[in-house]
């Protein structure tokens, strides 16, 4: 997967050249729907699905006018903007969003939680993993402490750790 920055016919030919599955397409730097429609169509007949990263509700007003099927929300500043974000999205789509790892676990905990809880697909914490020590340590307990209240199976990939020890 690329995330975030494809905004080129060239760019989503070279990533499934790659082969990647999905590009992520940043509403924000694209000139129009048409435009957007166009790149995700473009991904769509080289196989790979498309995921619209937005980061305001304007960009998720132009995901929707491209009948976007997959949403990534990007940080955002205030808990009203990721409720507006949700509200505007049709309920179909799959609408992740992503969380920068705070140190403050617990207040990290509460967000992603209340985020899933208010209607998101999935959440996607960065920035667990980023000693040289390659630990999943934190991480695995910070996924355990989010799920614990549910009866989900999750599942842990890293992406760029190697030689990574479950602890």
């Amino acid at each position: 997967v690329i995330r975030g920055g494809v905004t080129t016919m060239e760019q989503a030919a070279e990533a499934a050249a790659a082969g990647c599955k999905a590009i992520g397409i940043r509403l924000q730097e694209l000139g129009s729907t048409d435009d957007v429609q166009e790149l995700m169509l473009a991904a769509k007949g080289m196989e790979m699905e498309s995921v619209a990263v937005v980061s305001s509700v304007d960009d998720v007003s132009s995901a929707v006018d491209a009948d976007a099927e997959n949403v990534m929300v990007l940080p955002l500043a205030s808990e009203d903007e990721y409720s507006q974000i949700r509200e505007s999205l049709p309920s179909a789509v799959a609408a992740v969003v992503q969380l920068d790892f705070s140190a403050e676990v617990d207040a990290t905990v509460k967000k992603a939680r209340d985020l899933h809880a208010g209607g998101y697909s999935a959440v996607l914490v960065s920035g667990l993993c980023t000693d040289e020590t390659n630990s999943l340590e934190l991480p695995c307990s910070v996924v355990k402490e989010i799920t614990s209240k549910r009866s989900s199976k999750v599942e842990i990939k890293t992406v760029g750790v190697r030689d990574a020890e479950v602890a």
